[in-house]
């Protein structure tokens, strides 16, 4: 009887909805376990170790968060506030109408490469240069498809620091230079970046690298540690050029 009478005042469609939901959730959570089986073995753990419960109970609490889609405007939102883990989360959850609309069809793909940019600089160098050949070629696909209004110059600053990472120095260059002339969120950073580039290029550049570092430290916006690691590559780029008696004093 409960059932019949469940059946009668449930909504039509309401049962479909709901498998729907829950095929999505466990095509997720089975995404999740491939994952985690290939991080175990990789670790020398057992398969047994995959914890298939605590990734539905994420996947469920996840999903009663709110709604399933977002707009560009809060992905970017939360993008700025440097929470990665929602953020990819929104990134691939965003409005069908945003991703048909032209000015921003670059959208999704800038936030996916804008967060693990993010995350890669904070990472020790291997695991630094994996993450950044990721990112590059998400911002890469985004600067095709047209990065988001307003983020031409953050999308070319994350893209040439990323080359920049994995040593394609003169690439880098190109792009931090272009991100110069639309007013990006660290054109300090950049201006450094763009020095050090003329200093590890296999054909390096030290006339360039000199003048770049000597801009570059004369910005009063430097923090004593960056002052700091350019003053040392200065001193190297002095030294390389055969200015052994300005390298020495450089040190001092």
């Amino acid at each position: 009887m409960s059932t019949q009478l469940e059946s009668e005042t449930t909504a039509p469609g309401a049962h479909q909805s709901r498998l729907v939901s829950l095929k999505d959730i466990f095509s997720r959570v089975a995404q999740q376990v491939r994952l985690h089986k290939m991080q175990v073995i990789a670790s020398g753990v057992g398969v047994a170790a995959v914890p298939v419960a605590a990734i539905i109970y994420w996947l469920l609490i996840v999903d009663q968060e709110g709604p399933r889609t977002f707009t560009v405007d809060q992905s970017l939102a939360m993008l700025d506030r440097g929470d990665w883990e929602r953020t990819r989360y929104m990134a691939t959850h965003l409005e069908r109408a945003v991703l048909d609309d032209p000015d921003h069809w670059g959208a999704r793909s800038f936030v996916l490469g804008a967060t693990i940019a993010s995350e890669a600089a904070t990472m020790e160098e291997r695991d630094r240069r994996t993450f950044s050949q990721l990112a590059i070629r998400y911002l890469s696909r985004s600067r095709r498809r047209r990065f988001p209004p307003g983020r031409v110059g953050q999308g070319l600053f994350l893209l040439g620091r990323a080359m920049y990472f994995v040593g394609r120095y003169e690439d880098a260059r190109q792009v931090l230079s272009e991100s110069l002339k639309h007013n990006p969120p660290s054109p300090i950073k950049i201006r450094g970046l763009i020095a050090a580039t003329y200093l590890r290029d296999p054909n390096p550049d030290y006339e360039q690298a000199l003048q770049n570092y000597k801009e570059y430290l004369q910005d009063p916006g430097l923090t004593a540690e960056d002052r700091f690691a350019a003053q040392i590559d200065r001193c190297w780029a002095l030294y390389y050029s055969n200015q052994i008696e300005a390298a020495e004093k450089c040190l001092e």
